[in-house]
């Protein structure tokens, strides 16, 4: 008998997904949601475990009008979006981290004096 590792909704969903290959057959997140009365955030989480599954074998790729397992000519693209993603909210993260530490350091101007107190966080 083969061992599940994941709770029902997940193969349930995967089950799903498998009717809408190529993204000219994408289902649109609030439908997939909808099918299976759940929300859209307990959807993303299926989908990112779905995604991160050794088990479930299926490439899922998705795009603003929504979910569907890519074909051979699509993972490329659905992989360069991800990252592209994730490079994005690293920079990001960056930035927060870069701003935090100047937190209460002092700007100088030069010319007329001036100085201010830089101040990155909210009190």
């Amino acid at each position: 008998m083969e061992q599940k590792h994941h709770e029902p909704i997940v193969y349930q969903v995967y089950e799903e997904m498998k009717k809408h290959v190529g993204k000219k057959n994408a289902i649109s997140a609030e439908a997939l949601a909808a099918i299976f009365g759940i929300s859209e955030r307990k959807l993303r989480d299926v989908i990112k475990t779905i995604r991160r599954s050794t088990e479930l074998e299926k490439v899922i790729g998705s795009y603003n009008g929504g979910y569907f397992i890519c074909t051979a000519e699509e993972v490329e693209r659905a992989n360069n979006r991800l990252m592209s993603q994730g490079l994005s909210l690293l920079k990001t993260a960056h930035s927060n981290e870069r701003k935090a530490g100047l937190n209460g350091q002092m700007k100088i101007k030069l010319g007329k004096f001036y100085k201010d107190t830089f101040e990155s966080l909210g009190e």
